[in-house]
C-alpha cells in the first residue's frame, strides 16, 4: 500500500508541477505540490514506522483542525467588520478544508 501510495503522490506532483508557472494557478498548484511532498514524505515514514507515522498524521491534523477553529473565530470576531461576500467566502474556504481534514481523519482511523 505504501509503494502504491507514493506512486499515487508522485503522479499528482508531476502534473501539479508542470502547472507552478501558470500565472493565474500557480500558487494554488505550488501549493498542492507542497501536500503531496507532505504526502510522499508520510508514505516514507510508513515504511519506517507505521504506527509513529500515525501518530504524527493524527497530530498533525488535530493541530490543522486547532488551527481551522481558531480562524473560524477570528471571523466570528471579525463578522461586522467584512462585507457579507467576502465572509461567505472565507467561510466557504474553512469549510472546504476542514471537511478534506475530517475526511483525511476518518480515513486514517479506517485504516
Amino acid at each position: 500500500m505504501v509503494t502504491a501510495r507514493k506512486a499515487v503522490a508522485e503522479a499528482a506532483m508531476g502534473v501539479l508541477a508542470e502547472r507552478v508557472e501558470d500565472p493565474e494557478h500557480g500558487d494554488v498548484a505550488e501549493q498542492l505540490v507542497g501536500d503531496y511532498k507532505a504526502r510522499l514524505e508520510h508514505a516514507d515514514r510508513l515504511n519506517e514506522d507505521a504506527e509513529a507515522a500515525q501518530r504524527r498524521m493524527d497530530a498533525h491534523l488535530q493541530l490543522k483542525l486547532a488551527a481551522l477553529e481558531a480562524a473560524r473565530a477570528k471571523l466570528v470576531e471579525q463578522r461586522d467588520e467584512l462585507d457579507g461576500e467576502t465572509l461567505a467566502a472565507l467561510v466557504q474556504e474553512l469549510d472546504l478544508e476542514e471537511e478534506q481534514i475530517r475526511v483525511a481523519v476518518d480515513a486514517t482511523q479506517s485504516s
